[in-house]
């Protein structure tokens, strides 16, 4: 089992970081090696995910449940690769760090068994702290800097 945690600082209020988290529509595209996804139900999805290591390349399906949410503080959920031996958990923290800044925090353990887990662990236990960091440090920059739609709505009228 390969288990990681990665936090950061975002100058923002956490309830701005809740919003965009509680609903995993707005980050799942920023998911390292996304291609697609299929909503089963509000709680449920299938990933299409991409991966390389290497001149090894494999597309796999990932089925992802949200098991449980907490708001405004936390999402906790489980990972399946379909029609492999991977399965894994994972969870998503908000928490005020003062009135204007938050710590947003992700963990994730994976387990792969049988044979293949026993070659791909150490690759695993070198890239899923990676993937994590890179992940969580996409949704803060996406979180801070508004899109240009939003940035273009922006208009200082006098009054």
């Amino acid at each position: 089992m390969v288990k990681c945690h990665h936090e950061v600082k975002l100058n923002t209020k956490s309830i701005r970081v809740w919003e965009f988290i509680e609903d995993w529509s707005n980050w799942v595209e920023i998911v390292p090696g996304y291609q697609e996804h299929q909503i089963v139900s509000n709680e449920e999805s299938i990933w299409k995910i991409h991966g390389e290591v290497g001149t090894f390349k494999k597309d796999t399906h990932i089925h992802v449940r949200i098991l449980e949410i907490k708001a405004p503080s936390s999402i906790l959920f489980t990972v399946d690769a379909l029609n492999e031996q991977c399965l894994g958990k994972g969870s998503l923290h908000v928490k005020s760090f003062n009135q204007n800044d938050t710590i947003m925090s992700g963990n994730m353990e994976l387990t792969i068994k049988g044979w293949k887990g026993t070659m791909v662990y150490p690759i695993v236990k070198q890239l899923l702290p990676k993937i994590l960091e890179d992940f969580m440090e996409k949704i803060s920059t996406k979180i801070e800097k508004p899109s240009k739609l939003q940035r273009s709505m922006r208009v200082n009228i006098p009054i």
